[in-house]
């Protein structure tokens, strides 16, 4: 396994697989509280504002890192409502 996420890494960057990971943990969490949908929400809401952040900071506003939330957030969501049916 260890293997496989090297690998993962190295073709995305730490950058993305961070942006995944922080945005899959804290919809689960957030879902854990709230219906999945507010879950949703706050976290997109979150991965845009950092963007926006990074962009009036004098960064760009990364697309891919974008990208990467939402698969994060689809991800848990899917994690989420599959877990409340079994």
């Amino acid at each position: 396994m260890g293997g496989f996420i090297r690998r993962v890494v190295e073709r995305v960057g730490i950058d993305k697989v961070a942006h995944f990971s922080v945005s899959a943990f804290l919809t689960l969490g957030i879902a854990y509280f709230f219906p999945v949908w507010v879950a949703v929400v706050i976290v997109t809401t979150v991965g845009f504002g950092k963007e926006y952040i990074d962009y009036k900071n004098g960064g760009k506003f990364d697309w891919k890192d974008i990208q990467a939330d939402m698969l994060g957030i689809i991800t848990a969501t899917v994690i989420q409502l599959l877990s409340s049916i079994i």
